[in-house]
Order: C-alpha cells, then sequence, then structure tokens
C-alpha cells in the first residue's frame, strides 16, 4: 500500500527569536509531501517527509526573510528499524543580521528493539 499526501499553502503562527528571544510572527509558504509505502504481508515500512518554506519572521524592530528545508525518513522491517531527520535553514534580517540552523539527527534499534545508534546534533549561529 502506498499513500502520497501533498500539501502547498501559507501557514502563520507565533515564534520567538533564537538569538535574542524576541517575539515574533512567522509566515511560511510551505511545500510539504508525505509519502509512506507499506506491506502488510512482511511488516515492512518506509516513510518519507519532506518540507520547503520560504519564510517572513515580522518582530517590533526587524524583519527577516529565509528558506529552510526539512526531511525524515523512517524505515522498518521485523529484524531493525531506523530513522534520520535533517534540517537546514538561513535567514537574513532587514538589519543584515543573519540566522543559520542545522540539525541531523538519527536512530537505529535491532531485532530486540535496543538501541544501537543514536544522536542529535543541532547548530544555530546568530550573526
Amino acid at each position: 500500500m502506498t499513500t502520497t499526501q501533498n500539501f502547498h499553502g501559507v501557514q502563520t503562527f507565533p515564534a520567538t527569536d533564537p538569538c535574542n528571544g524576541n517575539p515574533a510572527v512567522v509566515t511560511a509558504t510551505s511545500n510539504i509531501v508525505a509519502h509512506e509505502t507499506f506491506f502488510p504481508a512482511t511488516g515492512e515500512a518506509h516513510t518519507t517527509f519532506t518540507e520547503e518554506d520560504n519564510f517572513t519572521v515580522v518582530e517590533a524592530a526587524l524583519t527577516a526573510t529565509g528558506h529552510m528545508t526539512t526531511h525524515f525518513n523512517l524505515n522498518m522491517n521485523p529484524q531493525n528499524s531506523n530513522a534520520t531527520f535533517t534540517s537546514s535553514g538561513h535567514s537574513t534580517g532587514s538589519d543584515g543580521s543573519t540566522v543559520t540552523y542545522h540539525e541531523v539527527a538519527h536512530y537505529t534499534l535491532n531485532t530486540a528493539a535496543t538501541l544501537t545508534v543514536s544522536f542529535d546534533r543541532p547548530s544555530l549561529t546568530c550573526g
């Protein structure tokens, strides 16, 4: 069985500037694709999720624009499972300031559901 879902649209939500803590409002034009393939006879599954956003962040004294891409995948079968998450974004403020974000996370489980690999490496640079 395979399913694919698409979302294309605008999302607006409250946020906090990660560099100075100021409240902000984000408006993102998003393209999202979620895809899943499931094999009922074997219990295997493969799932992917990709989101790409162009966004504007408005604070009291600053407006920033940028781009962000996020990807997630999950693979499962009776022997093991693993998942990986990556996300990267960059914005430039009206005052020339920049914010760059990157994150990579992964886990692997063996047959006994023992965690054999696990890490999460986020990075945020304010400039």
